[in-house]
């Protein structure tokens, strides 16, 4: 009698063990899918954090744009009529136009054209010189483009032939400063090269350096 209250204690201690290993090892399981769900939540968090800052910033950065006036510069193809007035020179059709949501006003232009041989290619410094340069007091409205003929009469006529030679880069280069309608002073620097030549027209992209909005 004695032996089976032994052996029945023994088999109820066994169980009760079992079912601590058991509880044990639930609790071990809860863990882990509790800290991994917590480190997906936390994640989560992190990129939606970072989507809300992403779409913030950009929506700042379209306000900015939109209260403000932002110049941009492009070279277009001469038109037929344009030729004439410098047959024998560079003459090209310089595009502003004002990306922004105010007017630029006091608008003032300066710009060179330069041949470089390559290498070294552009220098880091290009100094203004004399010319046709600076337009002064002209006013860009808001999503409005404004074209100026430009031409360069420094360019001996020998590498004005050389345009698009190997070996040579051919540079349009101008900063342009102006005002929106709070009186802020705003600035343009454009640098464009020649990509390629088909007859007597030019297309242009912008270099490497020498491009900034401020």
């Amino acid at each position: 009698m004695s032996g089976d209250i032994v052996g029945a204690a023994k088999t109820a201690r066994d169980a009760l063990d079992y079912l601590t290993f058991g509880v044990t090892i639930l609790g071990v399981a809860v863990l882990i899918l509790y800290t991994t769900a917590t480190l997906w939540q936390a994640w989560l968090t992190k990129a939606a954090l970072a989507l809300t800052r992403k779409s913030n910033e950009s929506a700042e950065k379209n306000n900015e744009i939109t209260k403000r006036a932002w110049l941009v510069v492009s070279l277009e193809p001469r038109e037929d009529a344009m030729k004439e007035i410098a047959a024998s020179r560079i003459t090209e059709v310089l595009v502003l136009s004002n990306l922004g949501g105010v007017p630029a006003t006091d608008v003032e232009v300066w710009g060179r054209f330069d041949l470089w041989p390559n290498p070294p290619g552009i220098p880091d410094i290009i100094p203004q010189r004399a010319g046709l340069f600076p337009v002064s007091g002209i006013v860009i409205g808001h999503q409005e483009r404004h074209k100026l003929l430009v031409h360069d009469w420094d360019i001996p006529d020998a590498d004005v032939e050389r345009i698009g030679a190997p070996g040579l880069i051919f540079v349009f280069y101008c900063e342009i400063s102006y005002r929106d309608i709070y009186n802020r002073p705003r600035a343009t620097v454009a640098c464009l090269q020649q990509a390629t030549r088909f007859w007597d027209n030019r297309w242009w992209v912008y270099a490497p350096k020498h491009n900034k909005l401020t």
